[in-house]
């Protein structure tokens, strides 16, 4: 069971005095002692406790991490995740979890970077990317889902936008999730339903040759 205690230091007096936050005790998957940095408040401390304990079960018996916990890692700090997971109670993939789209997006950008030299190639995959995830409300991966994607889509053709620019669109956050895929900060993906449009039925200029009368209005002019 989890268990509190307040720390003790030495201050510049000389005078020994309690931390304001509590200490945190619980014991890992492993059975290991391990001790966070708790709150202010005892209450909030002891539940935060409870939720360690509840990890380190879930993670002793090799089951998959539910929703609501996951949305409590996403709350921790970043430097307390990365204190868990050295301790084996997240992976790698919790962790993506837990990271904004925003941060996400900013690795593959670099990571583009590294291989295109094109400045400007690189800059429009950005903002493309950008407004894409701002427009569909994805928060972090986990919110990524065909339904918003489709209506992003589909409000690109209703503002009379081609097919082959709301296809470009879609290849591009696709090529964005092939990547969080491959990286493994995501196991399958959310949008792998949805389908480019057929281009040919959606021909803005249809080309064909002058007929006799514009050749010769052409000619006059």
């Amino acid at each position: 069971m989890a268990s509190l205690r307040k720390r003790s230091f030495t201050d510049a007096t000389g005078n020994r005095q309690r931390c304001d936050r509590w200490t945190i005790r619980f014991r890992d998957a492993s059975g290991v002692r391990r001790e966070l940095p708790g709150f202010k408040d005892r209450a909030a401390s002891e539940t935060m406790g409870r939720r360690l304990e509840e990890l380190a079960a879930l993670r002793a018996s090799g089951s998959t991490i539910p929703a609501d916990m996951t949305r409590w890692l996403d709350g921790l700090d970043a430097d307390i995740r990365d204190r868990l997971a050295d301790w084996g109670l997240i992976d790698s993939e919790t962790i993506a979890r837990t990271r904004t789209i925003r941060d996400h997006l900013a690795d593959f950008i670099a990571s583009i970077e590294r291989k295109q030299r094109n400045r400007k190639t690189v800059d429009r995959l950005k903002t493309d990317l950008t407004r894409m995830t701002a427009a569909c409300r994805w928060t972090f991966p986990a919110d990524i889902d065909a339904a918003r994607l489709e209506k992003y889509l589909d409000d690109m053709t209703t503002d009379g936008r081609s097919a082959r620019t709301r296809n470009y669109a879609l290849v591009t956050i696709k090529q964005f999730v092939r990547w969080m895929l491959e990286e493994n900060r995501m196991q399958a993906d959310p949008i792998r339903r949805v389908k480019p449009l057929n281009v040919q039925l959606d021909r803005r200029r249809t080309r064909r040759a002058l007929s006799a009368d514009e050749q010769r209005r052409l000619i006059a002019a």
